[in-house]
């Protein structure tokens, strides 16, 4: 999946192979973790683990966007805020290994993934929140398909010594909690209604 500037899902998926200290972690969390809390709920914990992945990239997107803001809280014009969009939804794309389709739009995208970096660095509760969602897309994944493949490898490499932990289902739903409590009221609202319309 990917992002788009306005927040909206995009077809596509760029899948790398996994690195193999990051295998460990998952294998361990597949066969061990996963397995023991899906059972006969598999199906529909999958289909609710990754509607929380797409919150968790949501609320990164939304984070992101707000970090672009400009220091002046006068309202921003118009092309200001389609470039923060723009430039927040290619970093997310970027931390999620997702393809981007904001290369068309003249982004310099190996600044903008110097800048998601920087930002990940400064910003421990989405740092762990990325490596996590990375964990469980890449869970469902092999849940769904035995394929054992991950998104964002370069971020797993980097990162993932850092959370040696596995996430379980509640780990990861109070991960995701604490990463929204940093966004307005307005911003989870948003969230949680992009998520009852199906997202």
């Amino acid at each position: 999946m990917c992002i788009d500037s306005a927040g909206r899902w995009l077809g596509g998926a760029l899948e790398t192979e996994i690195a193999w200290r990051e295998l460990i972690l998952f294998m361990e969390f597949s066969e061990v973790k996963m397995f023991a809390w899906l059972g006969n709920r598999k199906k529909r914990v999958m289909n609710q683990m990754a509607a929380l992945t797409r919150a968790a990239q949501m609320a990164t997107y939304i984070s992101l966007r707000n970090s672009l803001q400009p220091a002046d809280p006068a309202s921003p014009r118009d092309d200001e805020k389609e470039l923060s969009g723009l430039r927040a939804a290619a970093r997310t794309n970027i931390l999620y290994g997702n393809p981007s389709n904001e290369a068309r739009r003249d982004l310099d995208l190996a600044e903008e993934h110097r800048a998601a970096l920087r930002w990940l660095d400064h910003t421990p509760v989405f740092r762990e929140l990325v490596v996590q969602t990375l964990r469980v897309i890449a869970t469902v994944r092999y849940g769904r398909t035995d394929a054992a493949k991950v998104d964002g490898e370069p971020i797993l490499v980097a990162y993932g010594t850092e959370f040696p932990e596995a996430p379980t289902p509640d780990s990861y739903q109070a991960l995701l909690v604490r990463a929204l409590s940093t966004l307005t009221e307005g911003q989870q609202r948003d969230i949680a209604a992009w998520m009852r319309r199906g997202a």
